[in-house]
């Protein structure tokens, strides 16, 4: 399956529950990592606490050097928990997915690492309501496409 889209809303159920669906949520993401992936979508709510494990997904994705295509947006339904809640903070193997052609982030921190020499093949960036600082936003930017 070259195109793969995770949504976890399923999760906003009980708390008693919460982390066995967590469970069962990533367990299907790894279960389906078995060739080639082109395009990884997720989406998760911001008291899921998943970032470790999609710093996995991600650690994986960085092996496959296949990914062209790279969605991650967090989202909650309390409307004011978006602005006081912890930001998935991108691991530093994301920055070695060279073959990044589009990349969307929703909600992330951005924090480059000193090895980072730019996404090649960038053709879309769409960044929204990302932390990231006025020159890492540049050295990104400067480095792409």
């Amino acid at each position: 399956m070259p195109k793969l889209v995770f949504d976890d809303k399923y999760l906003n159920c009980s708390s008693s529950s919460k982390e066995i669906n967590k469970y069962k949520f990533v367990t299907a993401i790894f279960h389906v990592f078995n060739g080639p992936i082109l395009e990884f979508s997720i989406s998760i709510n911001i008291d899921t606490e998943i970032y470790d494990d999609i710093d996995q997904i991600v650690l994986h994705l960085s092996k496959s050097k296949n990914i062209k295509k790279f969605i991650c947006k967090s989202w909650s339904n309390d409307i004011m928990e978006l602005f006081s809640f912890k930001r998935y903070k991108l691991p530093s193997v994301f920055f070695t997915l060279h073959g990044l052609e589009h990349l969307h982030l929703t909600h992330c921190v951005i924090e480059l690492p000193l090895t980072f020499d730019g996404f090649i093949t960038l053709r879309s960036l769409e960044l929204c309501n990302v932390n990231i600082i006025a020159k890492t936003l540049q050295q990104l930017l400067t480095n792409c496409p």
